[in-house]
C-alpha cells in the first residue's frame, strides 16, 4: 500500500487530503492552542459530528469533517440542524486551513453560559 494513499486522494486530477488528515491536523492545531478536542462517536446515534472542541472559556464547537467538496449526508444534515436549533456552534470543514482559521476565530470567545459546578450542593 502506498503511504500517499493514506494521506491524499486524487479526484478529477487534483490532489486533496483525506477527511481523517484534515480532522487530525485541525485537531492538533486546536490542542496546540489550548483547546480540548474529543472524537465524538455515538453508537446509538449514527451521523453525529466528528469532533467536539472546547476552548478555555467554555465555548463548544461541533465539527463535521469532509474531504474537499463533499457534502453532509442527509442524516448528518438533520443532526447538524438539530444542534443549530439548540444554539450550538456547528460547522462543516473540508479544508485544513479553514479548520485552523475556525479554531483561531473562536479562540478567545467566551461562552454566554458558564456554570460553576464547584459551588453546587451535592
Amino acid at each position: 500500500m502506498n503511504k500517499f494513499n493514506d494521506i491524499m486522494s486524487i479526484d478529477n486530477n487534483s490532489i486533496e487530503p483525506l477527511e481523517k488528515v484534515i480532522e487530525q491536523r485541525v485537531s492538533n492545531h486546536a490542542k496546540q492552542h489550548g483547546w480540548l478536542s474529543f472524537k465524538f462517536m455515538s453508537p446509538a446515534t449514527p451521523s453525529v459530528c466528528d469532533r467536539i472542541f472546547i476552548n478555555r472559556f467554555g465555548v463548544v464547537l461541533f465539527v463535521e469533517f469532509k474531504r474537499k467538496g463533499r457534502k453532509l449526508s442527509p442524516k448528518q444534515a438533520i443532526h447538524a440542524e438539530s444542534l443549530s436549533i439548540h444554539n450550538a456552534n456547528v460547522f462543516m470543514i473540508d479544508d485544513i486551513e479553514d479548520g485552523k482559521a475556525l479554531i483561531d476565530k473562536w479562540h478567545n470567545s467566551v461562552s454566554i453560559i458558564n456554570h460553576d459546578f464547584s459551588n453546587d450542593d451535592a
